[in-house]
């Protein structure tokens, strides 16, 4: 689900800031924020109208948050067909896209952006989330895009990477959910951006 107004991208632009919306804070109504109890992480499932992409320390990650908000239509998440490259250009590397596969449920890399290669240490564009094609700890992945088409709403997370030996990157993530109908999400727009990891205590 989507609303408008949303913010405009140019006051998306400009370095990175710190997490001046913390989820905790904005809409903070049952269920919209929950704990990975496999990695303690906090993860925030806002609906689309209170989704705010200035959580996002990272200036890739909030334009492209804002990107796709801008793209929403009347309550329905974009379609495929209204993500441009041409209007994300310097973005890009930091872009995914992922197919969404029925009967039985799986998702496939559509597109995976230089950046993310180069941090994730393979080109995943054709792989599937399983333990053969992408990570042993491909569920924690699977769950969170599984969300994301039982919800049709955005999410926003931080958390370790699932890429295979590179376990030890932290990013911030944004998911939102591609629809040619405004009902079932038929692909899934990524964007991340590695960040520091949270002190251990």
């Amino acid at each position: 689900m989507c609303s408008a107004p949303f913010p405009s991208l140019n006051t998306m632009a400009g370095p990175p800031g710190p997490l001046r919306n913390p989820p905790w804070r904005r809409g903070a109504k049952t269920g919209n924020h929950r704990i990975d109890g496999e990695q303690g992480r906090a993860i925030l499932m806002a609906p689309g109208f209170e989704f705010d992409p200035d959580r996002f320390r990272t200036g890739p990650v909030r334009r492209l948050a804002a990107y796709w908000l801008s793209k929403c239509a009347d309550g329905r998440p974009p379609r495929r067909a209204d993500i441009k490259p041409e209007e994300i250009v310097a973005d890009l590397p930091y872009v995914y896209l992922v197919d969404v596969l029925r009967d039985p449920l799986a998702f496939r890399f559509r597109l995976v952006g230089t950046r993310v290669t180069i941090w994730s240490g393979k080109d995943y564009t054709g792989a599937r989330i399983n333990a053969e094609e992408y990570s042993p700890n491909w569920q924690i992945v699977f769950g969170a895009y599984r969300d994301i088409v039982e919800r049709n709403e955005p999410s926003a997370a931080e958390l370790f990477a699932a890429w295979r030996k590179r376990e030890f990157q932290y990013y911030e993530r944004f998911l939102g959910p591609l629809s040619e109908d405004g009902k079932t999400v038929s692909m899934i727009f990524g964007a991340l951006h590695v960040i520091e990891a949270p002190k251990r205590g």
